[in-house]
Order: C-alpha cells, then sequence, then structure tokens
C-alpha cells in the first residue's frame, strides 16, 4: 500500500529534472516519455513492498495522460486572450507608460467615445428617417446602403482603425457568398466600411441588440438563436434563398467558424455556407500583432467592457485578404470544401488551422461527462465505484484492503 504523502513525493522527484523555479516546471512534448519514467521508476522505490505493481504502473499512465491533455489543450489555446509582455521595467520606461494612460484614458477615450455614440445616434435617426419617408424603390436601398457604410467606417473611426486592403472585391452578383474567418464582432463593420454586406449571425439583447435592429437591419441581416436547433435549420433555408435571391443589392458575408477566435487560430468551418451549390468569395482578416484587444473574449468581458479596450489601445491594424472565388469539385463533398476554404484563409492570413468545433466553447461539462471519465480511469486501475449521496468510494474490485474516500 502507498499513501498520499508517498505518491506526491514520486510526482515531486520525478519532475525534479524539469523543475524552472520554486513553483514553475517547464515540460514539452518530449518531455513526457521521460516523465512517464521517471514516475514509474519512483513509483516503484515507494512501494518496493507491493507485490503486485500494475496499478502504479497504470497510475503512472494515468498521470501521463494528464500532463498530454495539459500540453496538447489544442482547443482553449484558439479562445485564450493574450497579454503584450511587460516593457516598462525601468524608472523611464515606466514615466513614459504613466503619460500614456493619462493621453489614453483622459483624452482618447472620451474621444473615441463621443465618435461611437454619435455615429449610433446620427446613423439610427437617419436609418429611421430614410425608412418612415421614402418609398420603397432603388434609390432607397441605395441611400440606405450609403448610410449604413458610413456607420460601419465612423465605428472604425472611433477605434482607429488602419485597414489595408489586399486583393479585388469581386462584385455582387446571385449565387455568390462571401465567407471570413472571425475574430471580433466589429469584423463586420471592417469589411462592410470597404463595401457594404449583409449578414447572419447570434441575435443580441442590450446595447449590442439596439445596434442590430436600428443599423445594421438596413442591410436585411438574418438573425437566430444559436441554441435553437430548429431556427438554426429554417436559418439555412433561408440563406440559400438570400443567397441566389436576384433582387438583393448586396452580397452576404458568413464567418462559418460560428464563434470569436483570438487571431491566432482558425477553427473549424461549418459546412452551412458550402453545400449551397453557390460561389464562395473567402475572406482573410488578420489583426496586428499590437491589436491584442481586437480579440472579443465574450467569456471573460462583456460588450461595453471589450469597446473600452479597443477605445484605449493606441490604433488597431487590420489587413484584409480578398480571395479568389472557390467552388464546390467534382466529388467533392460539403465538408471537405469547407476545409479546404479554411486552409486557404489560414494559410493566407498566417493562421493556424484546428479542427475543433466552436460551439464547444459554449459547451458546460455536466456531472455526466465527469461521471464518463471516472467510470473509465476507475476500470483502467481495477477499481469499483460506489456512489451513496454525495460521497464516492473506491475499492479494488475483490478485496477490501485499500479503500478512500473522496468528497465532491
Amino acid at each position: 500500500m502507498i499513501n498520499n504523502d508517498q505518491l506526491k513525493s514520486a510526482l515531486q522527484d520525478a519532475l525534479t529534472y524539469c523543475k524552472l523555479n520554486r513553483y514553475d516546471y517547464t515540460l514539452t512534448q518530449n518531455d513526457l516519455p521521460k516523465l512517464q519514467k521517471q514516475f514509474e521508476k519512483a513509483l516503484r522505490k515507494k512501494a518496493q513492498e507491493v507485490q503486485n505493481l500494475n496499478h502504479f504502473e497504470l497510475t503512472a499512465q494515468l498521470m501521463g495522460d494528464f500532463a498530454n491533455t495539459m500540453i496538447q489543450d489544442s482547443f482553449t489555446e484558439c479562445f485564450k486572450s493574450h497579454r503584450r509582455n511587460s516593457w516598462n521595467t525601468t524608472p523611464f520606461l515606466y514615466f513614459l507608460y504613466c503619460i500614456g494612460v493619462v493621453i489614453r484614458y483622459g483624452f482618447l477615450l472620451p474621444l473615441r467615445m463621443l465618435i461611437f455614440f454619435a455615429t449610433v445616434v446620427i446613423s439610427a435617426v437617419l436609418l429611421i428617417l430614410i425608412e418612415v419617408l421614402i418609398p420603397h424603390s432603388k434609390f432607397k436601398k441605395t441611400l440606405q446602403l450609403a448610410t449604413f457604410r458610413k456607420a460601419a467606417q465612423g465605428f472604425c473611426l472611433s477605434f482607429f482603425t488602419v485597414i489595408r486592403k489586399h486583393g479585388q472585391i469581386h462584385p455582387h452578383k446571385p449565387g455568390r457568398i462571401y465567407v471570413a474567418n472571425h475574430t471580433t464582432t466589429f469584423d463586420f463593420a471592417v469589411l462592410s466600411s470597404i463595401t457594404p454586406f449583409s449578414t447572419i449571425g447570434q441575435k443580441h439583447k442590450g446595447f449590442q441588440g439596439f445596434i442590430q435592429k436600428y443599423i445594421v437591419s438596413a442591410i436585411d441581416p438574418v438573425w437566430f438563436e444559436r441554441t435553437d436547433k430548429k431556427q438554426r435549420k429554417s436559418v439555412a433555408e433561408l440563406l440559400k434563398e438570400r443567397t441566389f435571391d436576384e433582387s438583393c443589392s448586396c452580397s452576404m458575408v458568413v464567418f462559418p467558424e460560428g464563434c470569436c477566435v483570438n487571431n491566432r487560430f482558425i477553427v473549424q468551418f461549418k459546412k452551412g455556407a458550402f453545400d449551397l451549390g453557390a460561389e464562395v468569395c473567402p475572406v482573410a482578416i488578420r489583426y496586428g500583432d499590437g491589436s491584442l484587444r481586437a480579440y472579443q473574449n465574450s467569456k471573460k468581458q462583456n460588450f461595453i467592457q471589450f469597446l473600452v479596450g479597443l477605445w484605449t489601445q493606441w490604433v488597431m491594424l487590420v489587413d484584409v485578404w480578398f480571395l479568389e472565388p472557390l467552388t464546390l469539385n467534382e466529388n467533392e463533398t460539403a465538408d471537405e470544401f469547407a476545409h479546404r476554404t479554411q486552409l486557404m484563409i489560414a494559410q493566407t492570413a498566417g493562421l493556424v488551422p484546428r479542427q475543433w468545433d466552436g460551439y464547444l466553447k459554449y459547451v458546460q461539462v455536466n456531472d455526466t461527462m465527469k461521471k464518463e471519465v471516472l467510470d473509465a480511469n476507475a476500470k483502467k486501475l481495477g477499481l469499483v465505484v460506489e456512489e451513496q449521496g454525495d460521497e464516492v468510494s473506491f475499492s479494488y474490485s475483490g478485496s477490501t484492503q485499500m479503500e478512500r474516500k473522496v468528497v465532491q
């Protein structure tokens, strides 16, 4: 039998060679086999009196799997916010930093807020007047699109956005749809400041919902609830109808990732926009390395906090590439077409492709999932899991020598 102190001591011995300082360790993928062997060796040393070491070998394997999971977590790194390395390490640099804080929060923040909210109010009023006073006509739609484009340019101005456009924009025509990677809500404003687009996306409430209702409504967008599967199906049919509608005055742009990703990675493209039989025009968007606040991490900040972050950075640099149109190849599935487009955008923008479903970002780990992992690991160790109320007990099958309780 080996107790918890011996197990902890064995793990510390195994990690000695990769210890960085008192609290931190440096682990890479190549360290995992060595770590597992070191841990097995330490366990054997601590448990020489134990005749059957299979359990300890399995424990070492589980510890190796645990370390491997931490190192290879290629999902959460797609949504992790990154911070700029500290540079104000000397008194003079710290003095310059303090001056920068005063300028950004004392001057730029109120100026940019004024520009942003003036854009919201003026655009909303103009679009409401156009909708009420001008009868339905081609002139009315042209005026709405022009006003919406000016609103998008006003939003970009409030963030001091510098847009570098690469490639030619392909003119609107029925049966053509644009797809782009997604970093922030204002990806759409960046694209629409170049040329007006319609879009499809998640319906929001609050201030963001106000902008959707009174400003973005000018380009006839399609809104839906992400959690409503039935609504998503009807939206897919509406998307196809809109893509081939000859009366639409601007092209649709779709963000097939379905969520915002942190400007370093690009996750799986949903096939919805790729099985319409339409011509797909890829658009690659990449924000500059100095624009770390461009990524909208909805799990850590609300919309207003995100706006304040954009208003208090010096400038937002963004490159936009309009790539050549693509069509579905012979014997190619919609999923393969989506993957091919994803890789083209990733290569153009210098992003790392990942085949994770972005909707997993919104999935909460429930007790059933935890129990499945618990049962699987217990089976590897030959343990019997017994639940009694809020307590879970483990014991070796066929043996009562060792039992410990873990209170959840």
